[in-house]
């Protein structure tokens, strides 16, 4: 069996990516965790009940007039996070849609795990990291409710594969979506990009370095204004910065 997985780690970044499989099995897991709360109208995430009920308002312009929870609900609500749920408002409930968004980074995160796994040692990894992922309640628990936090996971291992798999474009299109739905991610993974580079070529253990050049320089740009933007407005607003 390890022979096998040897073998296959070989060539593990040529081969074909089991994204059928994953789709089927992380949608399944998925599905059977949150049944429950798919069926019931009535049923949500405790947080979604704070961040999630005055988007109803694009549904509803009558609803909340001058009210001073929404206010505040709707000022710590990151950027990206308000653009996907006005998007989606057009066509499904908020409260509907904070179920099923779930359902969708599930599979998403799933799916990165296991690519990450397959780049570190192989198929075989993947599929361990994968098993291990879908016995631990920790990341559906964290996704649940389709907040802001529920980004933070599949975005870091989007960050993650990106570096692994030596795509420049994905490293930085993953720090700028940090930036929009989770904006206290993105500094994070520009400074851990910005600290590797930084370390004598002895410490890096033949590690990938993001490549320099004004495409690295503008997605790193526009990430860190983004995100720090977006405390900004926190700072200005009369409710104060979030801590």
């Amino acid at each position: 069996m390890s022979g096998n997985c040897e073998r296959q780690t070989l060539r593990s970044s040529s081969g074909r990516f089991p994204w059928r499989a994953l789709l089927l099995l992380n949608a399944g897991v998925f599905l059977w965790a949150h049944a429950p709360a798919l069926r019931n109208p009535l049923c949500c995430a405790d947080d979604a009940r704070q961040q999630i009920f005055w988007m109803q308002q694009w549904r509803d312009a009558a609803l909340y007039p001058d009210d001073l929870q929404v206010d505040y609900a709707r000022r710590y609500v990151p950027w990206g996070v308000k653009g996907l749920y006005g998007l989606a408002a057009g066509a499904v409930d908020p409260m509907v849609f904070s179920k099923w968004l779930p359902g969708i980074l599930f599979v998403g995160l799933g799916m990165l795990l296991f690519a990450v796994g397959r780049r570190l040692a192989g198929p075989c990894a993947g599929w361990g990291i994968a098993g291990a992922y879908w016995l631990t309640p920790f990341f559906l628990e964290q996704l649940a409710g389709g907040l802001a936090r529920s980004f933070a996971a599949p975005l870091l291992a989007l960050f993650v594969w990106g570096w692994l798999a030596r795509r420049a474009v994905v490293v930085g299109s993953a720090l700028v979506l940090q930036a929009l739905f989770i904006p206290y991610l993105a500094p994070v993974c520009a400074g851990a990009a910005l600290a590797l580079r930084l370390l004598p070529r002895r410490w890096r253990g033949g590690a990938w370095i993001w490549p320099v050049g004004w495409g690295q320089a503008a997605w790193m740009g526009i990430a860190l204004v983004l995100a720090f933007g977006w405390q900004a407005t926190l700072s200005g607003s009369a409710f104060g910065p979030l801590v």
